[in-house]
């Protein structure tokens, strides 16, 4: 299968996603099937293919960016849940474009002025500030 030629052990035998391809939209929904099994998958991720590629990322880089916050992931969705009218469970999509609000300036800055709600965009502006990433 496509996505197991990504999985290799480490020196700790433990199984880590390798990106060794281009990011299109097998290797992306490889590497969202790897960190995000449990999740609901979108019938198609080429936009995320393109936001990634508009921000000048490759399949390392977001492999980067994901391993660098995976942990602080669920603990933000209950946040969010906390505050929002609405009960919100991420799908694949939803987890990987926080990965990118968590992680990248220019993919975050997009989204101030309107397309998160406020209280939404209070949870991630908080949890940037917590990893570091707010400048």
């Amino acid at each position: 299968m496509y996505s197991e030629s990504f999985i290799e052990p480490d020196s700790k035998g433990e199984n880590q996603f390798i990106p060794r391809d281009k990011l299109n939209t097998d290797s992306l929904q490889a590497l969202l099937n790897y960190y995000f099994p449990d999740r609901a998958k979108s019938n198609d991720i080429s936009e995320l293919v393109s936001e990634i590629t508009s921000l000048e990322m490759d399949l390392a880089d977001y492999n980067s960016a994901v391993r660098s916050v995976i942990t602080y992931l669920d603990e933000i969705e209950k946040e969010e849940n906390a505050v929002s009218d609405t009960l919100i469970k991420w799908a694949q999509l939803g987890a990987a474009r926080t990965v990118l609000d968590l992680t990248n300036d220019n993919y975050f800055k997009r989204h101030k002025g309107g397309t998160i709600p406020d209280e939404l965009l209070e949870v991630v502006e908080n949890w940037r500030e917590k990893i570091g990433k707010n400048n």
